[in-house]
């Protein structure tokens, strides 16, 4: 599960104890990779909104094992 926190921190929470590998691809608006995060060892992981470089709508995929578990996207705005 992935959410956006009101200060623009994504919060990324996997199941704990549940097997699999996770791991998370973020793109910008335009679908060009931003970053990843290859392997999510934590079952609570926080992405500092500063990691993005700018505001705006990004996408994300979560994947478990290599397979697409979950596919949205958020806004980080402006303070």
């Amino acid at each position: 599960m992935v959410r956006p926190e009101k200060n623009g921190d994504v919060v990324i929470a996997v199941p704990v104890g549940a097997p699999g590998r996770y791991k998370i691809r973020f793109f910008n608006e335009d679908r060009t990779l931003l970053f990843e995060i290859r392997q999510i060892r934590d079952p609570l992981l926080i992405v500092e909104k500063y990691n993005f470089g700018h505001a705006g709508v990004f996408e994300y995929e979560l994947y478990r094992d290599n397979s697409l578990v979950e596919r949205s996207n958020f806004r980080i705005g402006r303070e």
